[in-house]
């Protein structure tokens, strides 16, 4: 049945090159989904080719960041003209059978799709609300304001668009717990963030030296990076015993910023790189300090698949089981963990339900429920 199903896979991420954690779980589904045996067209803010090269339809969406809030409203409750033509013209080439749309906030278009007959399935990385109220709650001033209103958007967004989704996709059960408001449990399935394993090599020799990775643009990994700089790296003195990298977009900024306040002793950044993963093998530990957010965190996950301990809070390490995560909410527990595992051999694996091979069945199981399902 999978050869005669033709998906579109709409998002506004960028899975080629898959740089960052929105853009690998882009990548993934649609790896997976054509692993599963079904025809997919995607459009995606991507202008590399995929292992398919006919199936890629590169769309620029607008950017999200400095938007008026007038720009901001109209970005979340109306469709783009040109989006709308690719979807028609793929559609009058090749009748799509379901419609995913994919991260951040494109609610907009389930009416869209409703209209051509094409039932939705609505696929979130996180809670995106949730993680706007949780940066406000940090912000000052004339910034406060204008993503208090921004939120209040997203909320009614959110609302208005996603219970008319046939079903939707979650990546945790702390997700899948703040998304009932819009749909009944059976309609929301929970498919984790997971990775190809044979794409990560193990590196047998570490180096010494700690790692935060990530996208240093974003408010929880700055939040969570000057904490940990402040009371623990700092405090704790372990710059006498070990090195830090920062490794990310905006980490060099970042840290020229923290050098301002901090003195950031035997600290340093490396700015966007290729690719992360070089630098999370080589490590001795992978430290994850993040108080805010929801979904989960690639980052552990690549970790993981590369035999790199992994310190995390509580949040950092939401959706993901595993016994290898050492916990570690407070800075006394931070400098406990990193002392006793600074030196220490291990024994780390990702866990098989966080691959891909074990996210296809789920995504098989959701394709064939909806094709049973009536449109309404």
């Amino acid at each position: 049945m999978a050869q005669h199903i033709h998906i579109l896979f709409l998002t506004q991420a960028a899975p080629f090159p898959p740089v960052g954690g929105e853009n690998i779980r882009s990548r993934g589904l649609i790896y997976a989904l054509l692993a599963c045996g079904y025809e997919v067209s995607a459009i995606t803010c991507s202008s590399e080719s995929p292992r398919k090269s006919d199936l890629l339809h590169p769309y620029k969406f607008p950017e999200n960041k400095r938007k008026s809030i007038l720009q901001h409203f109209k970005s979340l409750f109306y469709t783009i003209p040109d989006v709308n033509t690719i979807i028609t013209n793929i559609h009058n080439q090749r009748t799509i059978d379901i419609a995913i749309i994919d991260y951040f906030f494109l609610g907009q278009y389930i009416p869209f799709f409703k209209k051509l007959e094409i039932p939705v399935v609505y696929g979130t990385h996180n809670a995106q609300s949730e993680l706007t109220r949780q940066e406000i709650k940090i912000l000052k001033g004339i910034e406060k304001i204008k993503r208090y209103g921004a939120w209040q958007f997203q909320k009614l967004h959110e609302k208005k668009f996603f219970p008319q989704a046939n079903h939707m996709i979650v990546v945790s059960e702390e997700d899948k717990q703040r998304h009932c408001k819009y749909l009944p449990d059976e309609k929301i399935t929970v498919v984790p963030n997971f990775i190809d394993p044979t794409e990560y090599v193990r590196n047998e020799k570490t180096e010494n030296y700690l790692v935060i990775s990530g996208n240093f643009n974003s408010f929880q990994n700055r939040y969570g990076t000057e904490w940990f700089l402040r009371e623990v790296w700092e405090a704790g003195e372990f710059w006498n015993q070990t090195k830090l990298m920062l490794v990310g977009i905006g980490s060099d900024n970042f840290l020229h910023l923290m050098q301002k306040k901090l003195s950031c002793k035997n600290a340093t950044a490396t700015g966007k790189v290729e690719s992360i993963t070089e630098f999370i093998g080589n490590a001795s530990l992978s430290i994850v300090p993040v108080f805010h957010g929801s979904g989960s965190r690639f980052k552990i996950l690549e970790a993981l698949a590369l035999g790199c301990p992994v310190i995390s809070t509580s949040k950092g390490a939401e959706g993901i089981d595993s016994e290898n995560i050492e916990i570690a909410d407070t800075r006394e527990e931070f400098r406990r963990q990193i002392a006793l595992s600074l030196h220490a051999k291990n024994n780390i694996s990702l866990s098989n339900k966080y691959t891909s091979k074990a996210n296809q069945i789920l995504l098989e199981q959701i394709i064939r429920l909806i094709l049973k399902e009536p449109i309404y």
